[in-house]
């Protein structure tokens, strides 16, 4: 399962770009903040950069052959993956995990793209942060009171949904469930302050859309370490 990434606040969930390793079936490849194509385009180019050409030949009494072919270097692979970002995470039951989190991704996609809260995205800030168009970051005005109650609903979302990824991790990952869990919960938390500071009127929609962009790459720089410790 593979979706677009919503940063929405700075509280990106891992999860939102998944996909199994054929070699390791009880293992997945995770990256916070990753977009819906992302995986495919940098498996690809990895692949890419791994391939090696490898030649054999012998020969008998009774004549010889030889062949030539391309293999993959896995561990210059897994090397790849993880310079772009991307982490391969042992989980107890790989189905069992994407089952669980397909559904909560699902709402998170819902409350972005549609309902009473689409107005506040296709104007005023992006679902991940870092999509933030250059209108959203020069926008000088203050949040009107009909945004301010839009955005607290949409930190009640992310919280909720939060919440659920964290549990999900803490059944599922045995070995950093709970670091990451806590990396989730601790960036939740930095999420709300932030919405909350800016809706009292502490600054412009731009320099909320900025102060996101800056805190979901610390948020999304935590949940690596706390993934690949």
């Amino acid at each position: 399962m593979r979706g677009r990434g919503n940063g929405v606040l700075g509280a990106i969930i891992f999860g939102l770009s998944l996909t199994s390793c054929a070699q390791q079936p009880q293992a997945i490849w995770l990256k916070p903040s990753a977009a819906s194509d992302e995986f495919s385009q940098d498996r690809y180019a990895c692949l890419q950069q791994s391939q090696q050409p490898n030649s054999a030949a012998y020969v008998t009494q009774y004549g010889g052959a030889a062949r030539s072919n391309i293999i993959t270097n896995g561990g210059l692979f897994d090397a790849c993956m993880n310079s772009r970002g991307w982490v391969l995470t042992p989980l107890t039951d790989v189905k069992g995990f994407r089952d669980a989190l397909t559904p909560v991704i699902e709402e998170l996609r819902a409350g972005c793209s549609g309902g009473d809260l689409r107005p506040l995205f296709l104007k005023k800030m992006a679902c991940k942060a870092t999509d933030a168009t250059p209108e959203q970051l020069s926008d000088r005005s203050k949040p009107s009171n009909e945004e301010k109650a839009a955005l607290i609903r949409w930190v009640d979302l992310i919280q909720s949904v939060n919440e659920r990824v964290a549990a999900i991790y803490r059944q599922y990952d045995t070995k950093n469930g709970d670091a990451v869990a806590s990396a989730i919960e601790s960036g939740t938390a930095e999420t709300r302050r932030l919405a909350l500071e800016f809706s009292r009127g502490a600054f412009t929609w731009g320099e909320y859309n900025k102060q996101r962009i800056a805190l979901s790459k610390t948020i999304w720089e935590n949940q690596k370490i706390a993934l690949s410790n």
